[in-house]
């Protein structure tokens, strides 16, 4: 307390001697609890009291009497991921149309929400159209502006989805087992990831928890 006193009546004693039309700066420091910074303007000035006390711990940090404090360092933390070779077998663990749902979000970039609303008007040759969302039960635009785009696809992706069109999967009803059709209406109109069993719009958090996640757990 009493190097950064005395660094802060030289910083003082310099402002004293500047042009008289500077305003001129008296500091007092009291010992004990703390350090109280007394300020005198003439001239109609008053220099500011950061200035004053950086000035003093300046003066301290080149005399070697205090050093800085250095900011702490976050450690980066490196991002999970997975091999080619792990997303193929990840695939493999999930059922139709899930799966495709999956392959498409990934090679496409598309929000869980944007998926759930496309429809088979939106699917074109090479190309995707993203001009709606389905999030809670409730249909409406994308989430940003620059969401609302028609966006360049694999072909691969292309035929993929249109094979859903094909697939029946098996669902167990207790000891019975029923047959569904994946796409039970393919209007243009017509959503391209539908319910299994009433081809209602699909919900996200359903298929995170049921389907999604074990296997993820699995790689």
């Amino acid at each position: 307390m009493a190097d950064l006193a005395a660094n802060g009546a030289a910083v003082a004693s310099d402002l004293r001697d500047q042009p008289p039309e500077l305003p001129a700066v008296r500091i007092g420091v009291a010992g004990g609890a703390g350090t109280v910074v007394e300020a005198e303007a003439h001239r109609g000035g008053l220099p500011s009291f950061r200035l004053v006390t950086l000035g003093a711990l300046h003066r301290s940090v080149r005399s070697g009497q205090r050093e800085l404090p250095r900011a702490k360092t976050r450690r980066q933390r490196s991002q999970p991921y997975i091999t080619p070779a792990q997303f193929d077998n990840f695939i493999t663990k999930i059922p139709e149309p899930y799966a495709t749902m999956v392959h498409v979000a990934v090679y496409t970039g598309l929000r869980v929400s944007e998926l759930a609303a496309l429809r088979w008007n939106d699917v074109h040759e090479a190309s995707v159209c993203i001009d709606e969302r389905y999030c809670r039960g409730d249909f409406g635009q994308p989430k940003s502006q620059a969401a609302c785009a028609t966006i360049a696809v694999n072909r691969a992706v292309i035929e993929r989805i249109h094979r859903l069109k094909l697939l029946t999967i098996q669902v167990r009803a207790g000891r019975a087992v029923r047959r569904y059709r994946v796409v039970k209406r393919d209007a243009p109109d017509a959503l391209v990831f539908q319910s299994v069993r009433t081809g209602a719009p699909m919900r996200d958090n359903n298929i995170l928890v049921r389907f999604i996640k074990p296997a993820a757990r699995t790689v």
